[in-house]
């Protein structure tokens, strides 16, 4: 990653039901970009996690300002910047994603200040 010059910026912007399908969106993005446009990674900048506060009734004072209307399909959201470089002939592959898997995904939240331990499958 540090031999990655960030030379493009990507933005992201995923919105998900739940933590699971968020991070399957997420890498599936930088899976995306290097399939369809040969983009490396170098670094994520900005990354931000919220949660949608639903509006229950947009007619009525149930409605909370600067909340995002979403349905239960879209509950969280993810916003980042990718900067990252394309893919040149000096780069070294190993391997490759072909796509990010459910199968014995785990997200442990840790104690509070601790951070989240990810475990994600991939299929190559």
């Amino acid at each position: 990653w540090a031999k990655i010059e960030p030379r493009i910026a990507i933005p992201v912007d995923i919105r998900a039901r739940d933590h699971e399908q968020l991070l399957v969106g997420f890498l599936s993005e930088v899976v995306f970009l290097f399939d369809a446009r040969r983009f490396l990674l170098g670094r994520v900048d900005g990354l931000e996690i919220e949660e949608a506060t639903p509006i229950r009734d947009p007619q009525g004072s149930t409605d909370t300002p600067g909340a995002l209307l979403v349905d239960a399909a879209s509950r969280f959201r993810l916003t980042a910047r990718f900067l990252g470089d394309a893919f040149s002939e000096q780069t070294a592959i190993h391997g490759a994603v072909k796509a990010v898997t459910y199968s014995e995904m785990k997200i442990e939240r840790c104690a509070p200040g601790a951070g989240t331990v990810v475990q994600v499958v991939v299929d190559m």
